[in-house]
């Protein structure tokens, strides 16, 4: 499989990940840094709640983040009936500004399950860290 890359400066600081939902919304993912073959390097859970946000810092050093996946499992549901709209978005973020990415992380559905159904909008992807210099 194929991912998008997030480029990521090479001087820069530690890398952000923020999870971001709109409306009446709630949101949770798992979240892992890997390398194929090899252990994980991060890992980690996000949980939202509605028009809400969650942020997690990856505690690894850049040079080591380069060439590394980072793939997530989000599901979204609405509390209200009447908010069957909304957006999910993930933004990735070093030393305060926005990184690069070949994809947008930015994903509209029309047709929102309810919470109480237990079948939640489920949002699987990844990317892959690339240092630019």
């Amino acid at each position: 499989m194929s991912y998008p890359i997030c480029f990521i400066n090479s001087a820069g600081g530690r890398i952000m990940v923020q999870l971001k939902v709109n409306n009446a919304l709630l949101a949770g993912g798992g979240f892992i840094v890997f390398e194929v073959g090899k252990p994980n390097i991060d890992k980690w859970e996000m949980e939202i709640k509605p028009n809400g946000k969650d942020e997690h810092t990856i505690d690894t050093a850049i040079d080591i983040l380069d060439g590394k996946i980072i793939k997530w499992i989000i599901n979204v549901c609405s509390l209200s009936q009447n908010i069957t709209k909304g957006i999910a978005e993930i933004k990735i973020f070093q030393d305060n500004k926005n990184c690069l990415t070949t994809e947008p992380l930015y994903w509209e559905e029309s047709k929102i399950p309810l919470c109480s159904t237990a079948k939640p909008w489920k949002i699987k992807g990844g990317l892959i860290f690339n240092l630019k210099s």
